[in-house]
């Protein structure tokens, strides 16, 4: 079964989606109609919890069982992201040396890019190589709000 919860959030809400045995997807949407009709679960209520503090300042980690569901590639890339400390940021470079695969810049930022943990496996605090805020899957707009929640200073060319 499946079960889904949500918070409003900044044009849009995140939604919140789970199984029995943890979270599956953290996304955003801006009609809430493109939100599941499902319960809520124990996961998803503490991942809403834990997102909901993140979101007012008041929470810098999150300890919530992620259900991952990509290739073996994406599932190191998104396990990297989760190392990434709160306030900081990476460059895909640095991903890849994390993952052993120096070369792969292409393959990460693509695999950064199809993150389903957004937030909790922190995809925006990742960078250009030389500092600059780089892409972001859900817009810059999206990326800058992050960076300011945790005080992440935007390099300027």
């Amino acid at each position: 079964m499946d079960y889904c919860s949500q918070i409003e959030f900044s044009e849009g809400y995140i939604m919140l989606r789970g199984k029995e045995e943890g979270l599956i997807a953290v996304d955003f949407v801006t009609d809430k109609g493109d939100i599941p009709k499902y319960p809520s679960n124990q996961w998803t209520e503490l991942a809403k919890q834990q997102l909901t503090e993140y979101l007012a300042g008041k929470r810098q980690e999150f300890d919530i069982p992620l259900i991952f569901q990509g290739t073996h590639f994406q599932n190191l890339v998104w396990k990297a992201l989760l190392t990434i400390p709160y306030g900081t940021t990476v460059s895909y470079k640095e991903i890849c040396k994390r993952i052993g695969r120096e070369r792969a810049y292409q393959a990460v930022g693509t695999a950064v890019g199809h993150n389903p943990f957004f937030i909790i496996a922190p995809c925006h605090r990742v960078v250009a190589s030389d500092g600059s805020i780089g892409g972001f899957s859900l817009g810059l707009k999206m990326k800058r709000k992050l960076f300011e929640i945790e005080g992440i200073k935007e390099k300027t060319q």
